[in-house]
């Protein structure tokens, strides 16, 4: 098997990955490939880093040419072996960082020498052979190749930067539900304006001459649930220390000394209520809020989970419905298989055989199809071309002897396919059996086909293919026998010429689309019967020549695939059998 080994040098270039965005001194560099190593670099020379290098770039090539190297070899047949994929041209540091520097205007660029690492030798890699086999060299100087390499990697360094400056902003934004300064110092107006409501409902009536409704509860208590209920816990515990000390406030303001106020019960029990609402009630609101922010975070969760999910499925669906157009649509799908195989329905055997050949040749991918027929004759070991794809013109025999082929005779015999598994150059690639009442009738070979088709599926859709056009065949078959008295004159093997100028008009196509020559001989009546012309002109011709009488009377010899030396032998075969016999020409055919 051919086998192609490219061994190619120095590569830069556009590259998409940015990763020297990530270079420092400490970590070195980021490139395998020096020259790009080395872009990296001066670009970010520019922010402090220095130029260092001290070699002799071998064969630089542009990543365009490289790639242009690989798609030539690759599909040129006559590559083989080991071939360089090179600029053929050694380039000194020197010049290198002259380009880099003048490109980027790194006023500050050096080149340090290091004397543990000498000045490499050059080293000639040679791309001839390469020039010779596809015609192929770098189209891309150095200059033009690193011009275009900064510019991209300029691009890229400024898109990735800007992702960065927005992912950082977007990390340092504040949640939205984050309380500001400005709106807890309104919170906290807002709370001591309550209170001095509350205060003024409790205790007004001792600063002003009013009389307030007696409560049956503190008022402070409904000032400490409101505060809480509102703006949360942190003002529930200001809420309650306003209450505890408005009311040691207006106790002794009311003549209640501080010692009289601690050994009072009812005080200090107040104190407790006051106490204990700001703490439960703060609490019990705190702990609700926590709630509805857990609630709001599950829920923007399963929201974000869904989207993925129906992403996906919108995704997958999308897919699903290509997928089943490709299925439908598929050149070997059911559908077009059978679409293809219809085209065989015909009842012409020519016909059928120019069809079977297109259908293969679509199926399967290939242009190279052959159909060769046996006759019906007991222990017949001839087969003889009915039909073969363009391609082969001119390079497979127009008759073969089945002894003379061991492939061949294991499918006769056996009936069955034969994969050319050993790669065998003067074999076809399958070959496959139409079988007819357990006599094969016909052999359908594929000789060439595309490596990376030939696999199991390929195999098992050339078997399918077969068994559809072995039916075809043989309904004609059937349909020949069974109309036979209709297809030829009376008593005799000469086609009427309705259906003799089918055929011929059948084989002028083959001629025309696939190279298969005929040849045309006209019969000379003379006193001769029908059938003594018939018994004496089927014995001199093969048993896939047609015996025909044209629409002017006269009668034809049509010699399917047949040249013109070969027509002269059977018209010097025929005239010793006592029938005058010429080779008509072309032209005279088409006047």
């Amino acid at each position: 098997m051919p086998v192609l080994c490219l061994r190619v040098s120095g590569v830069y270039g556009v590259n998409d990955d940015i990763g020297f965005l990530k270079y420092t001194k400490e970590t070195g560099a980021v490139y395998k490939n020096p020259l790009n190593d080395l872009i990296a670099k001066a670009i970010l020379s520019r922010y402090g880093v220095s130029l260092e290098n001290n070699e002799t770039f071998h064969g630089l090539i542009y990543i365009d040419d490289a790639i242009e190297a690989i798609f030539k070899t690759t599909f040129a047949k006559e590559c083989t072996g080991i071939l360089n994929i090179s600029s053929d041209k050694d380039t000194p540091a020197k010049t290198i960082m002259k380009i880099i520097s003048g490109a980027l205007k790194i006023k500050t660029a050096k080149q340090k020498n290091d004397d543990k690492n000498p000045q490499s030798v050059s080293i000639k890699i040679s791309n001839k052979k390469i020039r010779d086999a596809v015609g192929w060299k770098s189209s891309t100087d150095i200059k033009e190749g690193i011009l275009k390499t900064i510019k991209t990697f300029l691009t890229n360094y400024e898109n990735k930067k800007k992702k960065t400056i927005k992912k950082e902003e977007n990390l340092q934004e504040k949640p939205a539900n984050k309380k500001t300064a400005g709106h807890v110092l309104l919170t906290i107006f807002e709370n001591f304006v309550l209170f001095v409501f509350f205060a003024f409902l409790g205790w007004g009536d001792l600063f002003f001459n009013i009389r307030l409704p007696d409560a049956i509860i503190d008022y402070s208590i409904i000032y400490i649930i409101i505060v809480a209920v509102m703006w949360g816990q942190a003002q529930g515990y200001i809420a309650m220390i306003l209450s505890s000390i408005l009311f040691i406030g207006m106790s002794i303001y009311t003549g209640t000394d501080i010692i009289t106020f601690i050994y009072t019960p009812e005080n200090l029990i107040r104190l407790a209520i006051y106490l204990l609402v700001g703490i439960i009630t703060g609490y019990s609101i705190e702990r609700r809020n926590r709630q509805l922010e857990s609630n709001r975070i599950s829920y923007q969760s399963l929201s974000n989970k869904y989207l993925f999910l129906l992403d996906i499925y919108n995704q997958t669906k999308v897919i699903k419905n290509e997928l089943e157009k490709q299925v439908v649509s598929s050149e070997d799908s059911f559908s077009n298989i059978y679409s293809i195989v219809q085209k065989v329905e015909n009842l012409e055997i020519e016909a059928i055989y120019r069809g079977a050949v297109e259908a293969i040749e679509k199926i399967l991918k290939t242009e190279s199809v052959s159909v060769y027929i046996r006759s019906r004759d007991k222990d017949n070991e001839f087969m003889r071309l009915k039909s073969r794809s363009l391609s082969l013109a001119g390079k497979i025999p127009n008759s073969i002897k089945i002894s003379d082929y061991k492939q061949l005779k294991y499918v006769v015999e056996n009936k069955c396919l034969y994969i050319n598994k050993n790669f065998e150059p003067s074999i076809p690639l399958m070959i496959a059996p139409v079988v007819d009442d357990k006599k094969v009738i016909a052999a359908v070979s594929v000789h060439d086909a595309e490596f990376e088709n030939i696999t199991a599926n390929y195999e098992n859709l050339f078997k399918t293919v077969i068994s559809l056009i072995t039916n075809t065949i043989k309904r004609a078959y059937y349909f020949e026998e069974i109309l036979k008295h209709k297809r030829y004159l009376n008593g005799t093997s000469i086609l009427n010429a309705d259906t003799f100028e089918k055929i011929f008009s059948q084989i002028r196509k083959n001629q025309e689309e696939l190279d298969m020559s005929y040849a045309l001989l006209q019969i000379e009546r003379d006193e001769k019967t029908l059938e003594d012309i018939s018994a004496t002109a089927r014995s001199g011709i093969r048993e896939n020549d047609y015996l025909g009488e044209a629409k002017d009377g006269k009668i034809y010899v049509l010699l399917s695939n047949t040249q013109d030396n070969y027509a002269y032998q059977v018209v010097k075969r025929l005239i010793k059998k006592g029938l005058k016999t010429v080779l008509i020409k072309e032209e005279e055919i088409d006047e």
